[in-house]
């Protein structure tokens, strides 16, 4: 059978498209995530003289790089449920209704 959709296979449903819109959002989130905790792990680990850096007197660059590691992992989570509640709940919905009447 040739490369083209049969009878029974149309093209990418609309589910399919909401699943790539998901794992897209989802992967480029979970990237920004890994490499803020890949540079305090590099902080821990390896870079010593950067990490002894003082901000703010005895404040030093590990100690805000974990503030900020928490607060990215919160924000980060808070920003995917809101953009999922925006974007992928309604056409969940939309889907949904479809399929009642069909």
């Amino acid at each position: 059978m040739r490369a083209g959709y049969t009878t029974r296979q149309k093209k990418p449903s609309d589910i399919q498209k909401i699943v790539r819109v998901r794992l897209v959002m989802s992967f480029s989130l979970s990237a920004i995530l890994l490499i803020v905790y890949a540079f305090y792990g590099f902080l821990l680990s390896a870079g010593k003289d950067l990490a002894q850096l003082s901000i703010l007197g005895e404040v030093n660059l590990v100690i805000v790089m974990s503030l900020f590691s928490i607060f990215m992992g919160v924000f980060i989570s808070g920003y995917y449920s809101w953009w999922s509640k925006r974007a992928i709940d309604p056409e969940i919905k939309r889907i949904r209704e479809e399929k009642k009447h069909d």
